[in-house]
């Protein structure tokens, strides 16, 4: 049984090499299968690729922590630019009960922004969103979200789903150690002219022990706090936020007293 770093290794080398063999899900047979086999067994270094999906696909889940007003349109884009990007089989969209970092006026309820990212998800099965966290009734910290993922798929590659700000200060969570041992750190370029140093830092991660993606995306233009903003001030966000979302904090009369 591979570790997750045997794992990663594995993957890094697959990344930088070229496809020996593309099959189709219907020419995944006995006599592949069996050539595949000798391959391994003689340590030869293959890579293989299917098409579609394998009888068997080995499961890649990607977590993305949501707050606030996270459910706007510029992480909806972040997200399936992730998935898309990393192929990735599930994205988790969790929204926080009480994050650390965050004071309890600038949220929501949970149960409202677990409604909100139900709704901007609607129609998509290949995103889940999770309750795990509001059903904590402590502050909520990344690294026990990951040991719960963990414990439940323990034989599937975890991936964390990050924004800019909150990858550069990645060494300032909580039991950030362990948090580079669950799971690929990954970022994607929030603001413009950011890739490179979200490279560079990327990099140094990595010395401490990460397995970094910096993704290459176009950069998002939406932020939470521009929402909340515009709430506060009576403005429409109807551009910024999927239509059923914009009704729901309508109709619930969310975030008008903060900015």
């Amino acid at each position: 049984m591979l570790t997750s770093k045997q794992r990663a290794k594995l993957r890094g080398l697959a990344n930088t090499a070229d496809t020996i063999l593309q099959v189709g899900k219907g020419g995944v047979n006995e006599m592949l299968v069996k050539q595949v086999d000798d391959a391994l067994t003689a340590r030869e270094l293959i890579k293989l690729r299917v098409l579609e999906t394998s009888p068997e696909p080995v499961k890649e889940i990607a977590q993305q922590l949501a707050d606030a007003t996270r459910s706007h349109n510029g992480h909806i884009k972040l997200a399936r630019a992730y998935r898309s990007e990393l192929e990735l089989d599930r994205m988790l969209v969790i929204p926080t009960r009480t994050p650390p970092h965050k004071v309890s006026s600038e949220l929501a309820d949970g149960k409202d922004r677990l409604q909100m990212c139900r709704l901007a998800f609607a129609g998509q099965p290949e995103f889940e969103v999770s309750d795990i966290e509001l059903c904590r009734t402590e502050p909520s910290y990344t690294v026990d979200t990951l040991e719960a993922l963990h414990a439940r798929w323990p034989e599937d590659e975890l991936f964390l789903l990050t924004g800019s700000d909150m990858f550069l200060t990645l060494t300032e969570w909580r039991r950030w150690e362990r948090l580079f041992e669950l799971a690929v750190m990954c970022v994607g370029e929030r603001e413009p002219n950011l890739f490179g140093r979200l490279q560079t830092y990327g990099r140094y991660l990595e010395s401490l022990g990460a397995r970094c993606r910096v993704i290459d995306i176009d950069p998002v233009q939406v932020s939470s706090t521009e929402v909340r903003e515009r709430i506060h001030l009576g403005l429409p966000i109807d551009r910024l936020v999927p239509p059923a979302v914009a009704a729901y904090i309508a109709e619930r009369q969310l975030y008008h007293g903060s900015t």
